[in-house]
Order: structure tokens, then C-alpha cells, then sequence
């Protein structure tokens, strides 16, 4: 049995299983993977995906990274990497 570790900066080695999320079937393979490796659940991902595409097209296409991680408030790790896979 493997166990969890102790910091929370080391969770990012387990990838969240998302076997029993009941949203999983709202996200695509390459958008489960992204989920499991950012330890976030499809549909607080479908959430942040809404929002920055809504912010892109209300800017016309003008939305920088540091923009999109301000409309959010946490990791601003997991907000790029989101903005990288959706936008660029």
C-alpha cells in the first residue's frame, strides 16, 4: 500500500485518480490527464476553462497570463498551466 506524503508540495507526484468523479465524462482524454496531473476534478476545471474563454473573448483575444491568473484565487501554477493548454 503505497502511502501519501507528508508535505503538500510532494502531492504533485500522485496524480489524482479520477475514476469516480461524476464529471468525467465531460472532459477529454487530453483534459482528464490535465486534471489528474494538476490534482483537480473535471468539473471545477470545466469551471476555470469557462471563464477564461468568456474573459479571452470579451478582451478580443487580449488576455495575458498574469490577467488570467488574477481572475482566480489560487495556485497561479495550476491557472497557467490551464491558460496554456486552452488558449495557446
Amino acid at each position: 500500500m503505497r502511502t501519501l506524503p507528508q508535505r503538500p508540495s510532494d502531492l504533485a507526484a500522485y496524480p489524482l485518480t479520477l475514476s469516480n468523479s461524476s464529471s468525467l465524462q465531460l472532459v477529454t482524454d487530453a483534459e482528464r490527464q490535465l486534471c489528474a496531473e494538476l490534482r483537480i476534478l473535471p468539473r471545477p476545471y470545466l469551471l476555470i476553462k469557462e471563464c477564461l474563454l468568456r474573459e479571452y473573448a470579451r478582451r478580443q483575444g487580449r488576455l495575458s497570463r498574469a490577467e488570467a491568473r488574477g481572475l482566480f484565487r489560487f495556485d497561479g501554477a495550476k491557472v497557467d498551466r490551464i491558460y496554456d493548454f486552452v488558449i495557446v
